[in-house]
Order: C-alpha cells, then sequence, then structure tokens
C-alpha cells in the first residue's frame, strides 16, 4: 500500500502522467502480431479449466471443482479482455463472437491511471498475466500473452510506471 500512495503521490504531483514522454519512445507495435499457435492457445486457453470442475464434481471432489471453475472464469475473462481489445490475432468480425463484455478494475476510479500490476513472475502465470493492466492501458492493442514483454520494456525506460502493484 504504501508504494501505491507514493506512486500515487508522485501522480498527483504531475511527475508521472499518461502524457509521459518516455512513454512514447517504448518500442510496442512488433508484439501485436501473434503466431498461429499463439492465437490457438488464446482461444483454447479455458479447455482445460471448463473440462476439470465437471470432473471434479462428477466425483464428487467439490474443492478441486471450486478452484478449477474459478481458474475458469480468469481464462474466460483473459479471452473477454483481449477481445474488447482486438488482441486475439483473429479478424475483428470474428472477435466480436467471443467478446461478452466484462473487464475489471480496482480501486481506480480516481487515480491518474485507471489500472493496476501485477509483476512478479509467479502471480502473472497464476493469473494468465491478466493483470498488467497499467501495461495494458497504456499500449491496450499488445495482446496479454506478451504484456510481461512490454513490462520489461516500460520498465527499461520508465521503471517508475510499473510501481502501481496490486499484490
Amino acid at each position: 500500500m504504501a508504494v501505491n500512495s507514493t506512486f500515487n503521490s508522485r501522480l498527483a504531483a504531475g511527475s508521472v502522467t499518461r502524457d509521459d514522454p518516455r512513454l512514447r519512445t517504448i518500442v510496442w507495435r512488433d508484439l501485436l502480431n501473434l503466431r498461429r499457435f499463439e492465437i490457438a492457445y488464446e482461444l483454447t486457453l479455458g479447455l482445460p479449466w471448463l473440462l476439470a470442475p465437471l470432473a471434479a464434481a462428477h466425483w464428487r471432489v467439490y474443492p478441486l471443482a471450486l478452484l478449477a471453475s474459478f481458474m475458469f472464469f480468469l481464462t474466460g475473462l483473459r479471452q473477454v479482455h483481449n477481445a474488447y481489445h482486438y488482441a486475439l490475432g483473429i479478424p475483428r468480425a470474428a472477435t466480436e463472437w467471443v467478446m461478452l463484455g466484462w473487464t475489471v478494475h480496482h480501486d481506480c476510479a480516481h487515480a491518474a491511471f485507471p489500472a493496476r500490476t501485477v509483476r512478479h513472475p509467479l502471480k502473472a502465470r497464476l493469473a494468465y498475466s491478466m493483470f498488467y493492466h497499467v501495461e495494458h492501458h497504456l499500449f491496450p492493442t499488445v495482446p496479454t500473452c506478451r504484456l510481461s514483454i512490454l513490462a520489461q520494456r516500460m520498465d527499461d525506460v520508465a521503471p517508475d510506471l510499473g510501481k502501481l502493484r496490486v499484490f
């Protein structure tokens, strides 16, 4: 929390904004085009987590079914979020079929950035990289599977932007 309040005070003081000129120096357009494997992965990410809770419930292992259901929710959230920004690597018309319209932002209504970020590799992996949100909001068309690369590039140019961490 101290990091967030310190960062927010710097944002409020005007030392860091969305118009920060350092952001224009970050190379990111090369991250937009996905390879076929990456497209297939993005589109099928939730399938194991759809089947796992059904199997666990069938065998009456309800805590596992609940956990697997949550993972299905997270993967679906990632897919919808990428669909919202047309970052699934498929044509816009096909993306419209994937999109159901849901995204999350926590406690950012009055902040200079409308999102936070997760930079810990394990936490990012467990959340399917869904919480590189500062990175995503600054460069919304970069696919989620490439946001960790973008985060590294942002850290090289403007390390203070990575300090708005969720946990």
